[in-house]
């Protein structure tokens, strides 16, 4: 059954185009990581799904009776004033409604004992408004709201001692865990997660990891850490440059086409380069041929890229041989430095070779 579905969503500022044509479905229990640099479009299209932007093309359908759940960046965690700052008191704040209701009980109670042996009319309406009140507190789950806080917040990684700490006192990462605990607390049917990694260390994204694998609702997060997208995405979307591409296959996967791609395209620069080559030599120039300062510079360029592209080669065999290196199978921090510093170095590599094959091929 679809439970969210983005249709042709296009977002532009002015004349300048954020997102365009952005369509995806996803089910229950389906998880899509949406990754892309900085500035692409990720965090725009969060909003335009919880509708804060509004598209100028296209549409978001959520089926009818989900719920949503959003961690977003700009606030990972609001203290609440329904309850004490407590991290275990500020997890109750999930349920505001049992909080409403869980007051007025109490002082239904107080008012019933005032009422022995007093007015008798008074007392018949406090007790139907009393019991109608309670039964409809436990239908909704009054009577197991703050054990099953208590056991997510566990689960989380928060001890009896952190439980108790004060909001305040938390780290970044410990605040995004509450955050997070908090939403998984109302069990929502879909949740939007923006770069929920941030600030965390090892523990906190594994725990993190794990709690995210057994949710069972449809998952829809933006993330930088490849490693967190590895393990947790079973489908993708990628934005590039205005560009967005749907896939229904995780990450793993998705790096494994993305090298057969710059493998060919690899080999069809070297090609062009080697044919090039071929044409500079079979053709017969004048004897009084000066191939002029255009020329010269044309030489300087490509020589000075050539340079550029064999340094970055040799620092890409270097990285890939660091992150097979057995001393940092278990530094998860590490291993991801490693994973983007080579995502990092083969863009540039493709976009010398790219820019060595336009010089290559422009003579005057």
């Amino acid at each position: 059954m679809i439970a969210i579905s983005i249709n042709d969503l296009t977002l532009r500022f002015g004349t300048t185009t954020i997102l365009e044509k952005v369509s995806f479905s996803l089910e229950e229990n389906d998880k899509l990581g949406i990754i892309g640099v900085n500035g692409s479009g990720k965090s725009s299209l969060f909003k335009l799904i919880l509708g804060e932007y509004e598209a100028e093309e296209g549409n978001v359908y959520i089926s009818k009776g989900k719920s949503v759940g959003v961690l977003t960046q700009e606030g990972a965690f609001t203290v609440s004033d329904l309850c004490g700052d407590s991290a275990l008191e500020q997890m109750y704040t999930a349920f505001p409604e049992l909080l409403s209701m869980e007051s007025r009980i109490a002082y239904l109670e107080g008012e019933l004992a005032k009422q022995t042996g007093r007015d008798p009319s008074l007392g018949n309406s406090l007790t139907t408004e009393y019991t109608e009140l309670y039964n409809r507190f436990v239908r909704e789950g009054g009577l197991e709201f703050r054990g099953r806080c208590a056991s997510i917040l566990q689960k989380m990684g928060f001890d009896e001692g952190l439980c108790r700490q004060s909001v305040s006192l938390l780290s970044g990462g410990q605040r995004t865990r509450l955050a997070l605990a908090r939403q998984l607390c109302r069990e929502p049917d879909i949740l939007l997660l923006d770069e929920p990694t941030n600030h965390m260390d090892i523990v906190g994204k594994e725990t993190l990891e794990t709690m995210l694998k057994d949710y069972k609702g449809t998952l829809i997060f933006v993330s930088h850490d490849r490693y967190f997208v590895k393990r947790i995405a079973d489908e993708l979307l990628v934005l590039e440059e205005g560009h967005v591409e749907y896939y229904s296959f995780g990450y793993e996967e998705y790096e494994e086409k993305n090298a057969q791609r710059n493998t060919k395209y690899l080999e069809q620069m070297a090609f062009t380069k080697e044919t090039a080559t071929l044409k500079e030599v079979k053709t017969e120039k004048p004897k009084n041929y000066n191939p002029g300062k255009e020329e010269s510079k044309r030489r300087r360029k490509l020589e000075k890229l050539e340079g550029e592209i064999a340094v970055l080669e040799e620092h890409l065999e270097k990285l890939k041989t660091e992150l097979s290196a057995p001393e940092n199978s278990s530094d998860y921090t590490r291993l991801q430095e490693i994973q983007s510093q080579i995502e990092e170095e083969e863009e540039k590599l493709l976009t010398r070779l790219s820019d060595y094959d336009i010089i290559l091929n422009c003579k005057g």
